[in-house]
């Protein structure tokens, strides 16, 4: 799977772009597990994806919500490759049609091996983030991000 990325990939968007087996940045991408922006724990994936990525960096994207420009992903791990917005397309088919034409066994089985560790994380850590979400949208400072957004005004989190 090949993921080609323009703009914003967010949340669970971000997630599933990350997932891929080459994951193609145009300029303008911009990368971010949102989740705590909104008082809500990195459940769907986030927590499994980045570390796996990019390392204990992850942390600081993941605790701010901060977004990654193309670049910065690129420098610290968490795409392929960048390139122009206008190319990013035919870059792309490039890369599946190379894989496409490669020994399908040998990929096969590559990508089935490497995905093994992904699986043995995932299965440790996503039951956990995913309660961990549930529990937080439920908070006092799930609801007050919901209300500052519909009321157009800054954050005021509790702690609740």
């Amino acid at each position: 799977m090949i993921t080609a990325v323009k703009g914003y990939a967010l949340g669970l968007g971000c997630t599933v772009a990350l997932l891929g087996d080459a994951i193609m940045a145009g300029r303008s991408a911009r990368f971010g597990d949102t989740h705590v922006n909104i008082g809500y724990t990195a459940g769907d994936g986030g927590a499994v994806v980045w570390p796996l990525l990019m390392g204990m960096r992850a942390k600081y994207y993941l605790l701010t919500g901060e977004h990654v420009p193309a670049d910065e992903a690129y420098r610290l791990g968490l795409v392929h490759r960048v390139v122009e917005d206008n190319e990013l397309l035919a870059e792309s088919l490039a890369i599946a049609s190379r894989l496409a034409a490669g020994p399908p066994v040998a990929v096969r089985s590559t990508k089935a091996s490497i995905n093994r560790s992904m699986l043995q994380v995932a299965h440790e850590v996503l039951p956990y983030s995913l309660a961990a979400e549930t529990v937080s949208m439920g908070t006092e400072d799930a609801a007050e991000a919901q209300r500052a957004f519909l009321e157009k005004r800054p954050l005021y989190f509790a702690g609740r």
